[in-house]
Order: C-alpha cells, then structure tokens, then sequence
C-alpha cells in the first residue's frame, strides 16, 4: 500500500449502493441507488473516490475517504471495464495492452488520449525525444500507463493477484469488525477472478461460520481442501465442522 509519499495506487473500480425511499405511507418502496467510482489509494489510510462519468471515466470530482469508512461502504467492481460497454476504455487496453514492448502513445486518437489523461488523473508528461535519456522514461511511461490499464481492466497475472490479495485483506479486517455480509462481497468478488486460491476459500468459509451459514462453510472448505489437500488448517475446520453435525445442517 502507498506511503504518505509515495504515488498514489489505482484501485480500480467500487460500486456505492445507498438505498432510498421512494414515495410515503402505504406507497413507500426502497429503492436501491447503485453508483461506481473510480479509486485511487493515496495513502495507507486514505484513499480518494471520483464518480464515473457517463463514458465510464473519472469525473474529476474528487471526495477524499477513511480507508475503514471505505471499505464498509464500497465494494470493488474488478470486471466492471468487462460488463459494462465502454468503447474508449476498451479500444486504449486494446491498442496499449496488445501491442506489447511495441505500445506507444502515438497509436491513440485525441479522444483515447484524452481519455488516458483523466485516467491517469496527473499531468501526462511525454519525455522529450532529444533528451538522452529518452528511452528509458518513455519505457517508464509506459510501464506505468500499461499496469494502470491492467489493472482497471483486470488483465495479466500480476494485476489480478494484487487485486486478489486486496480483496482478501479487506475482507478479513471486515470479518474482524463483524460486517460479515460486506467480508463475503469482497471474498466473492476476489473469487470472481481467482478460482484457485485455497486461502480464499478458507477465508470465505470462516466468515459463513460466523453468518451461521454451515453448509456453505463446509462447501468452502471442500473448496480450499480440492485446491490443497495438504491444507491443514482447512482439514482441522472441516473435521471440527463434521463433529458439531453443521456441516450437513
């Protein structure tokens, strides 16, 4: 996680759902209001949110938000550049993703570049090409823009693990303050994109334990247990599941 100095870390998408009441008296209805957010993490307890645009991009509109506060409320969207249709985003990881050590910024139109620049969400400075050390910033430049675009997309090996080991860590702090329901959307949503993770599953499983949940728990630690049958802990909680009778409960 980023340090009080350090760059800020792109998150990536969270979704916000409030709900509201619609009408009074007898015609009164819920109604659940979903917004998504773009999310940077500025430091270990801070992290900045922006409203998505109709375009799918960050708004500007910038709201600076407790991390323990952030993570009660919000809830990551991993696959949101997947599910939903945005051209703009799609076409940038398109061009810079697939292109490999190949990528450059001149293969964009003004309107991806643009596009780009609100990503980013700092000051796109192209190095100079007469500079000597051309090369090796315009490489930096594009490391950086290139793991941004895996990461909002949710692409590659080490974008996903990270998103993994995020999701996992929030979702153990929020079993620790007692939000079970919101734990378990995390461990869903690190799920989503990570079948084969035995910790995962035993993280999951816990937290259905305390929601009382046991047949689900004992499926979790099946799970875990498939993935790693020398994962001792697991046997131990399936065992100590099998002998109170839950887990066919």
């Amino acid at each position: 996680m980023p340090s009080e100095t350090s760059s800020p870390t792109v998150l990536g998408v969270y979704s916000l759902r409030q709900l509201a009441e619609l009408g009074s008296g007898v015609t009164m209805v819920e109604h659940r209001n979903v917004t998504y957010w773009y999310v940077r993490q500025m430091s270990e307890n801070l992290v900045e949110v922006q409203p998505l645009t109709v375009e799918g991009l960050p708004s500007g509109i910038i709201k600076k938000v407790g991390m323990k506060q952030f993570i009660k409320a919000y809830t990551p969207e991993p696959l949101y550049y997947d599910e939903h249709a945005v051209p703009v985003v799609k076409s940038l990881a398109a061009k810079l993703l697939e292109s490999g050590e190949d990528a450059s910024l001149s293969m964009l139109d003004p309107h991806e570049l643009d596009a780009l620049k609100a990503l980013l969400c700092e000051p796109l400075v192209q190095p100079d090409y007469s500079h000597p050390g051309y090369e090796q910033a315009h490489q930096a430049m594009m490391e950086n823009i290139t793991g941004l675009l895996e990461a909002l997309t949710c692409r590659g090996v080490e974008a996903r693990r990270e998103h993994c080991v995020r999701f996992n860590l929030f979702g153990v702090a929020l079993r620790k303050d007692g939000l079970l329901d919101e734990s378990i959307e995390f461990f869903n949503k690190a799920l989503a994109i990570e079948t084969g993770d035995e910790n995962l599953y035993f993280n999951m499983a816990r937290v259905l334990y305390d929601k009382g949940d046991f047949r689900e728990c004992g499926e979790a630690l099946q799970n875990a247990l498939r993935l790693n049958p020398e994962f001792g802990e697991a046997d131990r909680f399936a065992r100590f599941l099998s002998r109170k009778g839950a887990g066919s409960s």
